[in-house]
This record gives C-alpha cells, structure tokens and sequence, in this order.
C-alpha cells in the first residue's frame, strides 16, 4: 500500500515480475530436507560392577597339571583352573558363579553367566548372599546373576547314586565320615583351598593319607586342585566366610559323578555363630536334581565330636588338625589348634 501511494501506475508493473520472479526462485529452489530420523542411543550402562564368566571349557593340561583332567574358565579377563583325578567335571557355570558369589557381595558387583543357570541355584545365591550380608556389614544389594538374553534351558541332572563327603583328615571330617551317618561313596579333598599350590611336598603327605584312609573305609578318593584362592577377586572376603561356597562350587563341578556333597559340620546346631558354613547356608547352593549340597549338622560339639571318634585307629593314624605348619609333619604340635586339640584328646 506504501508503493502504491507514493508510485501509482509503477506498481501495476512490478507486482507480475515480482510474481513471476517468485514461482522461477521456487521451482529452482531444492525442496526441504526431510527430518533424519534420531540415531538411537547407547544402551545403557549397568547400574553396578559386573564380572564376567566366560564359558567352561576342557583345555589340554600342561606343565605341572598335565596330569589333572579339568576345566577352565575366564573370569573378568584372569584364568581361572580347576583339575581332577579319579573324577570327570562338569562344565555347569553355577561352579564358578558360586565360588565368586561371596565375594561379589563385598565388591559391589554383579555376576554375568555365559550360558542359562537353574532358577532354583540362581534363587539360593540370592537367599544364601542376602544372609551372608550382614555379616560381612555390607549394606547395599546382593549380587545379581546376569544371564544371556537368548539360550536354551539349563542341563538337566543325572543320577550316580553316590555322595561325596569334604575330606581333610580333621576332626570334623573323621566325625562325618564315621559316625555322621551319610553312607559316603567318596572322599573329595581340593588341593589349593588349605595347603597352598606350592607346598608340594606337604601336599603329597597328604593325599598319601588321604588314599589309605579311602582304602580302608572302601571309599573311591576324588582329589581336585585349583589356582581359584590365587586369583584377584579372591581378596574380598575371609575364608572363613568363603569356605561354605568354595566347597558348593567343587560339588556342582563333581554333579556328573556324585548327586550330593556333605560338607563337615563346624559348630554345632545350639551355638551357631555367623559362618560360611552352616546348616542354614550351604543348602542353598544347591541344583535340585544335579546337586545337593548338605551340612552335616549336628547338635555335639567339638570335645563330643572327639570323644565320639576317639578310639579309632584310622584316627590315630591320620589325624592332621593343624593348619599353621611351625614343624614339618602333618601337625606341627605346637600351634593353638594342636595344642587344643591334642588337651581334648586327653581328656577324652
């Protein structure tokens, strides 16, 4: 209106060329980009830690394990071994995930599985980690086992008919095997738990009494090693609130020979005190229908369990209690442990 006011008949000119000025810029003119479509985002990272178990494989030994057929696996990048004599061990990962459980727990850490686990064992993490917990003061979640996404069902169990009992020549052990009544098929000692992969020599006595005490009770003798207390994350928890997983991990690891593992007690049922072994604890490692870990519980105490086994032979012949070593031999006679045990002897 301005243009027209001021210019008058010059508009009638420019508003055509203006026009057609308008429609040639268009035409010419490349159309809109479409909207691209949004790059989706990352996944997100875990809330927490997580190790991973890669899967159990049966590599050729060597070196100085050329001679124990076993399994391997790869936990959060370190090699992890297992090996056997007198036994075939299963490949199951609910081994390794329960031997790492409780130490998960204080790491803040979740657990990632390479292959579907039974939902029952992956319930009994859970109950057995949440009543550790409190004991070992940690205040945040337990750890959760991570399966992979797609897979099939877990194995199934197979039935052998046979039980294992946890063997070291102890009090406890002798008590279990000769009076506890579980009826053992074989004896299951772990090379590497309590007598270090180095004390060869220490490790050789052993098992020599170990194989005559088999032999006597007419028992087969199941010997493991493993380098699993040498590995990194094992420094987050005492033994002797590891103890009661490590001894479920070997069992699961033993389920394509034995259908159960009874672990020795340690106190007895009216004094229970928190512990990684208990009648309320090991259980709950357990695979129904491929392995039923049992606590050999029991209302006696240490000095009754003694009594009990006192006048046995194979007793005095075999006995090893001692565990700080201040003497060669099987019992250095001079540590706390021997000494004690040797006062109740006397007085049984």
């Amino acid at each position: 209106r301005a243009v027209a006011g001021t210019c008058g008949g010059a508009v009638g000119s420019i508003g055509p060329m203006a026009s057609r000025w308008t429609r040639r810029f268009r035409r010419g003119r490349p159309p809109a980009p479409e909207t691209a479509p949004e790059a989706p985002l990352p996944p997100a990272a875990p809330a927490r830690p997580r190790w991973v178990v890669e899967e159990l494989a049966r590599p050729e030994a060597a070196d100085d394990w050329a001679d124990w057929a076993g399994v391997s696996a790869v936990v959060d990048g370190e090699l992890l071994r297992f090996g056997a004599r007198g036994a075939r061990l299963a490949t199951r990962p609910e081994s390794v995930l329960t031997y790492f459980a409780p130490q998960a727990l204080v790491a803040g850490t979740d657990l990632v599985s390479p292959a579907p686990v039974d939902p029952t064992w992956k319930a009994g993490v859970e109950a057995a980690t949440s009543r550790l917990a409190p004991w070992l003061d940690v205040a945040g979640p337990v750890p959760e086992v991570v399966e992979p996404e797609q897979g099939g069902a877990p194995p199934t169990g197979s039935t052998t008919g046979r039980t294992g009992l946890c063997f070291t020549a102890g009090v406890d052990s002798f008590w279990a095997l000769l009076r506890g009544g579980y009826d053992a098929t074989d004896l299951v000692y772990v090379w590497g738990y309590d007598v270090t992969l180095d004390d060869t020599s220490r490790f050789a006595e052993l098992s020599d009494a170990l194989g005559a005490v088999a032999a006597t009770a007419g028992v087969r003798l199941v010997l493991l090693r493993t380098d699993a207390r040498d590995h990194p994350h094992n420094r987050h928890v005492l033994w002797g609130f590891h103890h009661g997983a490590a001894l479920a991990a070997v069992g699961i690891l033993l389920s394509d020979e034995l259908d159960r593992l009874v672990i020795p007690p340690s106190y007895p049922d009216g004094a229970l005190i928190p512990w990684g072994s208990r009648p309320d604890a090991d259980p709950l490692w357990s695979i129904p229908g491929a392995m039923d870990v049992v606590h050999a519980a029991t209302a006696q105490g240490r000095y009754a369990r003694i009594i009990d086994i006192a006048e046995e032979p194979l007793v005095h012949q075999h006995l090893r209690v001692c565990w700080e070593y201040l003497a060669p031999g099987a019992n250095c006679g001079r540590c706390e442990k021997c000494v004690r045990t040797m006062v109740m002897f006397a007085g049984a």
